[in-house]
């Protein structure tokens, strides 16, 4: 459904993820990033041609949608369940190629230091910040 509407509404075409060369720069597939949002959000806000522009802009710079579900999984679905909390968790998973960053901090630090968003989001900067690849913004 999600795949359909995102085709429809936003003219984005999923493909099979084609395997990258040595040293290539690995490719950005910000429509999983919308679909992992979508899994914590209500059915009605991934049917919104609006809010999924906004999910998709904040998507634009993450690999895949690794690093969104990580972050959900430390901060409990409670606390990603809005359009605005994953929007700015999206931004935050800016340009990690996965969620294992974010995920070995987190289990190093304990639970208690990745439960809150002002705790996991300078995280997941940092984590995107020590990747080589460069960051596609205008």
């Amino acid at each position: 459904m999600l795949r359909l509407l995102l085709v429809a509404a936003l003219g984005v075409g999923l493909s099979i993820l084609p395997a990258r060369a040595e040293g290539e720069q690995p490719a950005r597939y910000p429509e999983l990033c919308v679909e992992a949002a979508c899994s914590y959000l209500a059915e009605r806000d991934c049917a919104d041609t609006a809010k999924l522009n906004r999910l998709l802009q904040a998507c634009t710079a993450n690999y895949n949608g690794d690093c969104v579900r990580v972050m959900c999984g430390f901060l409990g679905a409670i606390k990603c369940n809005e359009i605005s909390e994953l929007t700015a968790i999206a931004r935050a998973c800016s340009n990690n190629l996965d969620g294992n960053c974010v995920a070995g901090i987190c289990r190093r630090l304990g639970s208690r230091d990745c439960d809150d968003f002002d705790k996991v989001t300078p995280i997941a900067r940092q984590c995107g910040r020590a990747n080589p690849y460069t960051t596609p913004y205008p």
